[in-house]
C-alpha cells in the first residue's frame, strides 16, 4: 500500500498532526498554540501522510524566519515507530523538497533526537549530516538558587511594551553571535516582535536589564508544557557581557516562575555556546537530552 498525502486543513486534521506529534516525541509534543503560531508564516505547509484510512506521519516545512539569505528550508518529518519502513518517510520528504524547490531553497535542515537511530539512520544514507546539536536542559525550580542582587550598575525590570525597541537592538547584536550553522539575523523590528514577543510568551515572566535607563539585556520565557517554561531567548549587547547579566536576568526569571507556581524551566543550549552552557550549569540546569540538526540534499 503506498502513502497518500493530505494537506492539514481542518481542526480534526490538526488533531491528528498534534496526535503523530506526540506519539513519536512524548515528551515535547507540538502544543496547539506552538502549531497556530508556526501557521502564521505564509511560506509555511502542514500536511500528513496516511497508509489506507491511517494517519501515520506528519510533516511541516518553512523558511528560516531569521535568514533570508539561507540555502535551508526548515522542515520536520515525523512517523509512528510501528509505521516507518513503508514509504510515509519519504513521501513526506519528497514534498517538502518540492516546496523547498518552488521557493528557491537547495538543502533541507531537520532535527532529530540523538537516540532516534532509526531516523538519523535513514538521514545518513541520504547524504545528511550532522551540522550541530542542541542541548535540552532542565532546571527544577525546588532546587533552583535563591535570588541575589544585580550586577553593579545593572537594574533587572519587568518586560514592559517599552522596552521593545532597545530589545530589539540588542538582538541586533546578540543574534549574530549565536553559534549557528545558519546565519540568525534579528531582522526589522516587526519580523522580530512578532517572532520574539509573540502571544506564546509569558511576559509576565520575562526580564529586561538596564544600565543607566538603556536595555542592554533581555530574557523571554514563554509556553511549554503544564508546570513548565522555556527559555525562549536571552541576549546581552556586547559592551555588557562578563558582568553576570544573563544570570542576574535568569534569576530573575528563576524567583517569577516560582512565585508563579511552575516546576521547573527548559532551556536549550548550543554546544558551541559555551558561556551559555556555563551560566546555566552553574544555576543547575541538567542535561536531558541532545538535538541533532542535519543538513542534507533535496530529495
Amino acid at each position: 500500500m503506498n502513502p497518500a498525502l493530505r494537506a492539514v486543513e481542518t481542526e480534526s486534521d490538526i488533531e491528528a498532526f498534534l496526535d503523530v506529534r506526540a506519539r513519536v516525541d512524548p515528551e515535547y509534543p507540538i502544543t496547539r498554540a506552538n502549531f497556530d503560531d508556526g501557521r502564521g508564516h505564509v511560506d509555511r505547509i502542514d500536511c500528513l501522510a496516511l497508509l489506507g484510512d491511517e494517519v501515520v506521519g506528519a510533516a511541516w516545512a518553512h523558511l528560516p524566519h531569521s535568514s533570508a539569505a539561507s540555502e535551508f528550508m526548515f522542515v520536520s518529518v515525523r512517523v509512528v515507530p510501528e509505521r516507518r519502513r513503508r514509504g510515509a518517510g519519504t513521501a513526506l520528504f519528497s514534498h517538502v523538497s518540492e516546496h523547498a524547490r518552488a521557493l528557491g531553497r537547495s538543502r533541507l535542515y531537520t532535527v532529530t533526537r540523538h537516540e532516534d537511530a532509526d531516523t538519523l539512520d535513514y538521514l545518513g544514507k541520504r547524504a545528511f549530516v550532522e551540522l550541530t546539536r542542541m542541548e535540552d536542559l532542565a532546571l527544577e525550580l525546588a532546587t533552583a538558587p535563591p535570588a541575589e542582587g544585580p550586577p553593579a550598575g545593572i537594574e533587572i525590570v519587568p518586560f514592559a511594551p517599552e522596552h521593545a525597541q532597545g530589545m530589539h537592538d540588542v538582538a541586533k547584536e546578540a543574534n549574530p553571535d549565536i553559534p549557528s550553522p545558519d546565519p540568525i539575523e534579528a531582522g526589522t523590528f516587526e519580523a522580530w516582535s512578532s517572532r520574539e514577543l509573540g502571544p506564546r510568551v509569558h511576559r509576565e515572566l520575562s526580564f529586561v536589564a538596564l544600565d543607566h535607563g538603556q536595555v542592554v539585556g533581555w530574557a523571554t520565557l514563554g509556553e511549554d508544557k503544564p508546570g513548565s517554561a522555556q527559555n525562549f531567548m536571552t541576549g546581552v549587547a556586547r559592551r555588557a557581557r562578563g558582568r553576570g547579566v544573563a544570570r542576574a536576568l535568569k534569576l530573575a526569571q528563576i524567583r517569577a516562575a516560582r512565585e508563579a507556581g511552575l516546576e521547573r524551566i527548559r532551556t536549550q543550549n548550543d554546544v558551541a555556546n559555551v558561556a551559555m552552557r556555563r551560566v546555566n550549569e552553574r544555576l543547575g540546569y541538567r542535561l536531558q537530552l541532545a538535538w541533532i540538526h542535519l543538513g542534507g540534499p533535496l530529495l
